[in-house]
């Protein structure tokens, strides 16, 4: 999928060309190693003078092999180029510029595969670099993508956008979300540009609790004897059919009213209450996500191995059972 993004929202002069991209393994009888070539030609056929970006799973191992092209001396000597000239060939300054390091940071062990060495081709071709182990906290991290084994999941982008990744991390593994990737979250830096607007915002109304206040318990009582206590006693009496609701409405308001008048009343807000409306959602659901946001608590607040084993069995076990009786449920609607 690709997506062009404008200048209007980021701290570039350029439009930013953008794609999600996904290559199967090696492994897989649906793999192809003509899959960079046609992500290449078709980079080359829009790209013009925009920047890029892509992200996605590559399913390449590229250890910490440089994405960049290293100018060697006696090479550069023999083609007749001047390396301080290098500007035309690479755009390794802009990272030395921007402060970011120019070689990258990777727990993964792997040995290059043919992904692996095609990406870095990719790379270099298209003056593009690996944002993993290079910027946000994952600088001089590198932390695994997948199955805490090795790297398969990528950002690429041009050097000028290198600076604008305000946070690059990636998650603990959670199964609720993936069988066997971590979430990656990436914050990209933007133009604010705030103007002054009036906006009209429906707030949710409040309903006023009166405070009990036992110093104020004698003030209430004669606040309910007085002259209104009095007329709903009259009425109560004197009309044989009068509606024992509307009586008790009244006692109700009077009630209220009083302590309203005596005694403090507190705000309590309405927020917005959201219904589930699944019908496959049920009670079993509900505990499961209680023990899931609680391990995720857990974890969040001590991240060892002992709570990431328990955070990983309630993901697993929440996720399971919502798929079980979201099945279920289908199935039963498909008979009706």
């Amino acid at each position: 999928m690709v997506y062009y993004l404008s200048p209007v929202f980021w701290p570039v002069d350029k439009d930013i060309l953008a794609g999600n991209v996904y290559l199967p393994p090696q492994t897989s009888r649906y793999s192809t190693i003509e899959g960079f070539e046609m992500i290449h030609n078709e980079l080359i056929s829009l790209r013009g003078d925009k920047l890029i970006m892509i992200c996605g799973d590559i399913n390449a191992y590229t250890n910490v092999s440089p994405d960049y092209l290293d100018f060697d001396q006696y090479v550069a000597e023999r083609a007749g180029i001047d390396l301080d000239d290098n500007d035309q060939f690479s755009n390794t300054q802009d990272l030395l510029l921007y402060g970011i390091p120019l070689d990258r940071t990777s727990k993964d062990t792997h040995r290059l595969n043919e992904y692996g060495r095609r990406l870095l081709g990719f790379c270099k071709d298209n003056d593009i670099y690996i944002c993993n182990g290079r910027v946000g906290v994952n600088r001089y991290l590198g932390d695994l993508t997948c199955r805490d084994s090795s790297v398969i999941d990528y950002m690429i982008t041009s050097p000028q956008l290198l600076c604008t990744v305000h946070k690059f991390e990636v998650e603990p593994f959670d199964a609720l979300f993936s069988d066997r990737h971590c979430l990656i979250n990436i914050f990209m830096k933007c133009k604010a540009n705030v103007q002054d607007v009036n906006i009209v915002v429906n707030k949710p109304k409040a309903i006023e609790t009166p405070i009990w206040n036992n110093f104020k318990c004698e003030n209430f009582i004669n606040e309910i004897m007085s002259d209104n206590v009095q007329e709903v006693v009259r009425n109560l009496v004197e009309d044989d059919s009068c509606d024992v609701n509307i009586v008790t409405e009244a006692i109700e308001k009077l009630y209220k009213d009083c302590a309203k008048k005596v005694f403090l009343p507190k705000e309590k807000k309405i927020g917005n209450i959201k219904e589930n409306n699944k019908e496959w959602f049920t009670g079993k659901c509900q505990q499961k996500r209680r023990i899931y946001n609680t391990a995720r608590q857990m974890y969040n607040r001590s991240k060892n191995m002992a709570n990431k084993e328990i955070l990983v069995e309630a993901s697993r076990s929440y996720k399971m059972k919502c798929i079980r009786l979201c099945k279920t449920s289908k199935k039963e609607c498909w008979k009706r």
